[in-house]
């Protein structure tokens, strides 16, 4: 325990007021968890490898909100009032990789989000056999997931990620209600930047939302 810890160091190196004082401290509050150090999930070498060769990019989330990345002066552009609770939505903590050169494959097309995720289980499944790779699969994102890997692709590659920023934006898994969740790159005026809004689940799909899948780690 992380007081019990302190108090133990203090005696040791010969402050026994301080010793004294975290023991008054545990008795009345009681003791605190020593910090567990995270453990970024990460591909396996043999995994990055053959991701890499297939044209994957792989990138670490770090598990940053949309406030954090707004505080930080990220280019992103929303369609909620300051303060919204969907800013306090993190990303996950593992590394991803995703293919810009198909970011929308072929064949995950579904009527409603619960087609989309039946698709994905069966696209995930698909991948895994035709290019052996164990220890991964394919899923659909949180808003916050593609938000992170969107602004780390543009600020390690200097490209975007949609071919044409201004015609299609990525289907995410973040629902509130009857909206969903949508990102797309905007370029305006030169400068790069990220639109991300809600949007009416019934009219999403008429409007150029597709799936981008992520790959992710499964351990």
């Amino acid at each position: 325990m992380a007081m019990e810890h302190w108090r133990k160091a203090q005696e040791n190196q010969g402050n026994l007021f301080g010793s004294m004082v975290a023991g008054l401290l545990m008795k009345k509050f009681g003791d605190v968890p020593l910090p567990v150090e995270r453990i970024l999930p990460r591909f396996s070498p043999e995994a990055s490898k053959k991701l890499s060769k297939l044209g994957y990019k792989i990138y670490p989330l770090t598990g940053q909100s949309i406030k954090d990345l707004l505080d930080a002066g990220r280019p992103i552009y929303t369609n909620w009032r300051k303060g919204d609770p969907i800013e306090e939505m993190r990303s996950c903590l593992h590394e991803v990789a995703i293919n810009p050169s198909q970011l929308f494959p072929p064949n995950l097309y579904g009527e409603t989000p619960e087609e989309q995720e039946e698709l994905m289980k069966i696209y995930s499944r698909g991948f895994q056999i035709k290019h052996r790779i164990t220890g991964v699969k394919g899923i659909i994102g949180e808003m916050p997931d593609y938000v992170e890997t969107f602004l780390e692709h543009f600020k390690s590659t200097g490209e975007h990620l949609l071919s044409n920023p201004n015609d299609k934006s990525v289907l995410t898994k973040t629902k509130v209600g009857d909206l969903t969740l949508r990102v797309n790159e905007l370029n305006v005026n030169n400068d790069y930047g990220l639109n991300v809004t809600y949007w009416p689940n019934d009219c999403f799909y008429s409007l150029g939302g597709l799936i981008a899948p992520l790959i992710v780690p499964t351990a």
